[in-house]
């Protein structure tokens, strides 16, 4: 391997576009890769997605400081809604199922007051006891 030349412009020539079909298994290793090599600037909007990370690649020790902004998660947050003790569909805009469905009340806990029915990709449906006030948060 001639000076300077990475194990990686060895195995494919310089100045290549990687994907997943043109870069042999193990050929790229954790010690090739030098702290900050990779930058934002050089990389396309949604380079990488969920469907291209393995499980266990990402965790807690591997986050610098504020790399997930709340900014930057997808949630909906309602404004104060009153219960009618039957079901109602709130749109919360996401663009898909929610992951999770909080549902905040906004007056002193009643038992059995609320019951989630099944979320979609526009709406959340809860059942509150007719006249509590309470807000919706999904993920």
């Amino acid at each position: 391997m001639a000076r300077g030349q990475s194990k990686l412009d060895e195995a494919l020539g310089t100045h290549v576009v990687l994907d997943s079909t043109n870069i042999p298994a193990n050929i790229i290793v954790e010690t090739d890769i030098g702290d900050n090599a990779i930058g934002n600037d050089q990389m396309a909007n949604n380079a990488i997605d969920s469907a291209e990370i393995v499980t266990g690649a990402v965790d807690n020790a591997h986050l610098a400081n504020s790399t997930i902004e709340a900014g930057k998660i997808d949630f909906f947050k309602s404004g104060t809604l009153t219960g009618t003790g039957t079901a109602q569909s709130t749109a919360h805009s996401l663009g898909r199922t929610p992951t999770l469905v909080l549902v905040l009340m906004q007056e002193g806990g009643v038992t059995g007051a609320v019951t989630e029915g099944v979320h979609d990709g526009t709406n959340c449906i809860v059942t509150v006891a007719s006249g509590m006030d309470y807000k919706i948060v999904a993920l």
